[in-house]
């Protein structure tokens, strides 16, 4: 009974008819927003959950859909997927991030196979190759497992062709196992500091906590939405090929595969930083290969520079065409392929070298400030003091000659 009379049960009434249970009502402020705050984390928690179970069933009704399609071999405890096929002078070839050893069977695996034993490799995590978490999978370390399991398969000097950030990956071949290659390609590459505003984005992916929970929930989801104007941008200007249809995108969504394809965005700006001063003691033969109009690593800023500073090295630009040479022109790269056996005097020009398109026409290399060589012949390599270069990236001065040993990052050169 209160002062006035009236009983504390009338009280309790009135508070449930304006629609708080009598109990939440005599809470203060602060309490009632603890407990809302409570129930949204509690929903949000429950949400991320669900969506998780979602992606995770998604990952599992992909592989079952998209089962490996090679063999497998393990080396240094790590489980390596790939394919194997033809006969002749070996050629190796490394896919770019977040995709896998399709991206070569849908373009110039078979090509290539006419004259060569060709290997693809799912690199470390794509694809179904594993990606130990004990190992910062740097390019370094990449090309030192390969070359292990290169000994492993029997493959004696081979051609490494590396696309995009696998481009990274032979250019260790040629600086620390030299005598191991006859020679390497690359194409499409990244080779000097430059930020990439991308890179940071995707390598949230890679952080301990919050990465987990993105690769598990939000990223899928985006991937799933936004995947098909991404893949028309990486092709860009060009359209994408009818074959390509038949690559295994959803496999490129499971959780794991995003963890790789973020870990190696976070690596990449710092492998070139230390490497890009070493350029200059490459003496292998290094065939490098951009189109004009590549959106991911402007051919100016890597390919023409890289060029500059290699004086072992050839280039080939594509004019007007964006960052999946082997796609869109498979016959031309098929045929840089051939002719770094050619730099290397191993062989003559094969009689007839599989196109399947009309090679692109020789275009005056003076649009890049290198004299007017045709399309794809030897020149004069210098290094590059034209590049503009954003603060806080590496000055484009002339690079400097590495002193011979151990490099930064690798084995001694040469050493197994």
């Amino acid at each position: 009974m209160t002062a006035d009379g009236t009983n504390d049960d009338r009280h309790a009434r009135r508070h449930a008819r304006g629609g708080l249970p009598a109990g939440v009502a005599d809470l203060d402020e602060g309490q009632r927003r603890g407990a809302g705050a409570a129930a949204v984390v509690l929903g949000t928690a429950a949400a991320l959950a669900g969506v998780a179970a979602l992606v995770n069933w998604q990952a599992r009704a992909a592989e079952r859909r998209h089962p490996p399609i090679g063999d497998f071999i393990t080396v240094n405890g790590v489980r390596l997927h790939y394919v194997d096929v033809g006969e002749g002078p070996a050629v190796v070839l490394l896919h770019g991030n977040s995709s896998m050893l399709q991206d070569f069977v849908l373009s110039i695996l078979e090509p290539l196979s006419r004259n060569h034993r060709v290997i693809a490799f799912d690199r470390p995590g794509f694809g179904y190759s594993d990606r130990p978490k004990d190992v910062v999978w740097t390019p370094e370390a990449q090309a030192a497992l390969f070359l292990d399991a290169l000994v492993a398969l029997d493959v004696e000097r081979p051609v490494i062709l590396g696309h995009s950030w696998a481009a990274a990956v032979a250019l260790c071949f040629a600086l620390d196992y030299p005598d191991e290659v006859t020679g390497v390609v690359v194409e499409s590459g990244y080779y000097y500091p430059h930020r990439r505003p991308d890179a940071a984005v995707s390598a949230i992916n890679a952080k301990p906590v919050i990465g987990s929970i993105s690769r598990n929930t939000i990223s899928p989801v985006m991937g799933a939405i936004f995947g098909k104007a991404m893949v028309k941008g990486m092709f860009s200007p060009n359209p994408i090929p009818p074959t390509y249809a038949d690559f295994p995108a959803k496999l490129a969504l499971r959780p794991g595969h995003l963890r790789a394809g973020a870990e190696e965005a976070a690596t990449m700006r710092d492998w070139a930083l230390r490497t890009w001063r070493d350029y200059p003691v490459i003496d292998v033969p290094v065939m490098i290969l951009a189109g004009t109009k590549d959106r991911l690593a402007g051919y100016h800023a890597h390919a023409v520079r890289l060029h500059h500073d290699i004086l072992s090295s050839r280039l080939r630009l594509w004019p007007g065409t964006g960052h999946m040479l082997h796609h869109v022109y498979p016959g031309g790269v098929v045929e840089a392929i051939e002719e770094v056996w050619e730099m290397a005097g191993q062989h003559e020009p094969l009689d007839e070298v599989p196109t399947g398109e009309p090679s692109p026409e020789a275009t005056p290399l003076g649009e890049t400030a290198l004299g007017e060589a045709p399309l794809g012949e030897a020149v004069t390599a210098a290094p590059d003091t034209s590049v503009p270069v954003a603060p806080g990236d590496a000055a484009a001065e002339p690079a400097a000659k590495p002193q011979t040993g151990e490099r930064a990052g690798g084995r001694p050169p040469g050493s197994a």
